[in-house]
């Protein structure tokens, strides 16, 4: 997956996964750090960021079927389930977002292929990958929306723009 391949650029701390189980996909987020002060605030916020891009990218219609963390909730849950708009669970095995695995062979909603390229290409420069083709219409593309919903917010997003 596109995302999984260049997280590192912007985030070197932790490591995304995508699963597939019985038509379900699990997208999720794992830090790194054992012991990290705030993992679990860093966990919840990227799966708050993860749920915002699906949204962004699936379009109308789109919704998670479960949200679980593995870490301890809090008394009050409810501002939780009204981000994620889907059940909630807290301990669990790991902390990742659930939906419908069909979602990813669907077109990506808003999808630009030169704004794609363009990054792709500065992505691998900076990393030194090799060039790897990313279809538009596939769910792969992830990373192309992602970088452009919130580059201006990347510390490395000066580099892209050098």
């Amino acid at each position: 997956m596109c995302l999984q391949t260049y997280l590192h650029l912007h985030d070197e701390g932790a490591a995304p996964y995508l699963l597939l189980e019985d038509g379900v996909a699990i997208l999720g987020y794992e830090v790194l750090e054992p012991g990290l002060a705030g993992a679990d605030q860093i966990a919840f916020g990227a799966l708050a960021i993860g749920a915002n891009i699906l949204r962004e990218i699936c379009g109308a219609g789109f919704a998670l079927r479960e949200v679980t963390f593995a870490f301890h909730g809090p008394a009050d849950t409810s501002s939780f389930r009204s981000h994620f708009a889907a059940p909630v669970h807290f301990d669990a095995v790991r902390t990742a977002l659930t939906f419908d695995a069909a979602l990813l062979g669907r077109p990506i909603f808003g999808a630009d292929s030169i704004l794609r390229d363009v990054l792709m290409s500065r992505a691998r420069e900076i990393d030194g990958v090799e060039a790897v083709k990313w279809s538009t219409t596939e769910f792969d593309g992830l990373c192309e929306r992602s970088w452009r919903l919130d580059a201006s917010a990347k510390p490395r997003s000066r580099a892209l723009s050098a």
